[in-house]
């Protein structure tokens, strides 16, 4: 149950890291609570390596950047990619 809400939780991050592909601003709140979830859901399991927990520090980190400069989208389609596939991996 709760590997489906934390899927679930990927696949929202997956549509806001699109959203901000074609320009869409995303409030600066919305933004920091990503991070937090992110760092949230991952720092418990980061000291065991686990990739899950690395590709959600990398995207926290991009959302981190994306406050102050303005991505490539190449950048945020490779993250969007990495936590969308992890996403509907843990929904399957």
């Amino acid at each position: 149950m709760l590997e489906k809400i934390l899927g679930a939780i990927d696949i929202i991050i997956t549509i806001v890291l699109f959203s901000m592909m074609i320009k869409v601003s995303i409030p600066f709140v919305l933004t920091i609570i990503i991070i937090i979830v992110l760092l949230a859901k991952s720092l418990p399991f980061i000291y065991n390596f686990d990739i899950g927990s690395i590709i959600d520090v990398i995207v926290a980190v991009v959302f981190l950047i994306s406050i102050f400069l303005s991505l490539p989208i190449w950048i945020l389609l490779i993250a969007a990619a990495a936590i969308g596939q992890k996403g509907f991996f843990s929904l399957a």
